[in-house]
């Protein structure tokens, strides 16, 4: 029995050795790989810094319009006597979309003929009275300013009959109809010029300051691009939206059949573009505080950098200050690292 004890106190002891020992080789393992970073650095990879060109864009969606479009309302409440033109057509300005019925009272169009029709008599009448002699030159210029009034009241009421193109162009909408009753401010066809179309999108308040008249666009629709410019954006923000409105022309060889007026694209618009900036990977930068930085390489110990961070965009960050051209940046294990670390270069990249 003694010797079946002594057994037992002899496997525990072993068994506590061998514990200890296999735990005071993990604890120097552990210290093993500190010393390793330590003496011989910490595995970074590292990038160059270059001077390119650097970009930025900023992407919307926006509506084609034409280069100019009208819509033809009616000022009277009347019935529409005459449709003389088709949707999809091309009129020409001042052509005549509709006409309304002439018995309306508001439009005095009658009376107005008839008032002409007087005082062109009246004033041949005079005229020739004139030129016996009979009258003196004010009567007959008083006679013809009557007949000249006259004839602007009677322009004035065909004006308000016979609705009219403002400008040249495709109609794309047409609402007249033979016998419809029309109220005064009711629109009654579009007309959209055929000349170089447009885009309208709307811009956020953030990106206000970025979009610059002049600003080179790609407009894309159903895989087809074209170029375009910022023509102008407007100055005060819509109450609703709070956003502002920009108009971009497209190029002269836009297709416009492809890009017609109403359909929706999706805009490019280049905010930045620089010829030679300084150049890192995004994957350099991180944040200290409210700054940016990045780790350069200096014989093989790590420097930290405080850096003015211009821009990122896809694939490159535009540096204003803070490097120079040719330095190495540590792309990736910087988060080990500290000001004065040992660094190993594991790979480059470029």
């Amino acid at each position: 029995m003694k010797k079946l004890i002594l057994f037992i106190l002899a496997a525990i002891i072993t068994g506590l050795l061998i514990y200890r020992f296999v735990e005071r080789r993990r604890a120097d393992t552990t210290r093993t790989i500190a010393q390793i970073q330590a003496e011989e650095g910490y595995p970074v990879e590292v990038g160059d810094v270059t001077i390119g060109p650097f970009r930025m864009a900023r992407s919307y969606t926006g509506t084609i319009v034409g280069g100019k479009q009208s819509v033809v309302i009616s000022s009277l409440s009347e019935h529409v006597s005459r449709v003389l033109v088709a949707e999809g057509q091309y009129v020409d300005k001042d052509q005549v979309i509709c006409e309304l019925s002439s018995d309306n009272p508001s439009a005095s169009h009658a009376r107005a003929q008839l008032a002409l029709n007087n005082a062109e008599k009246e004033f041949k009448r005079v005229q020739k009275l004139f030129e016996e002699g009979a009258v003196s030159q004010q009567v007959l210029d008083g006679v013809k300013l009557q007949r000249d009034l006259a004839r602007e009241a009677l322009e004035v009421s065909e004006q308000l009959l016979n609705l009219r193109s403002p400008i040249s162009g495709v109609v794309t909408e047409l609402e007249a109809e033979a016998g419809k009753l029309v109220m005064p401010g009711e629109p009654l066809a579009k007309v959209v010029s055929t000349e170089k179309a447009r885009v309208e999108i709307q811009v956020p308040a953030r990106d206000r300051k970025l979009i610059k008249p002049g600003a080179l666009c790609t407009v894309t629709m159903d895989g087809v691009s074209t170029s375009g410019k910022v023509q102008r954006i407007s100055l005060s923000a819509d109450p609703q939206s709070r956003s502002f409105t920009a108009w971009i022309t497209l190029d002269d060889r836009t297709r416009s059949h492809i890009f017609s007026p109403g359909l929706l694209v999706d805009v490019s618009i280049r905010t930045l573009d620089m010829k030679d900036a300084l150049l890192v990977s995004p994957d350099a930068l991180f944040r200290e505080g409210e700054r940016w930085s990045v780790y350069t390489v200096d014989e093989d110990t790590a420097r930290l950098h405080d850096v003015d961070l211009g821009g990122i965009s896809a694939d490159i960050a535009w540096i204003r200050s803070g490097l120079k051209p040719g330095e190495k940046v540590v792309v990736s294990g910087s988060n080990l690292l500290f000001d004065g670390a040992p660094v190993r270069i594991s790979s480059r990249n470029y």
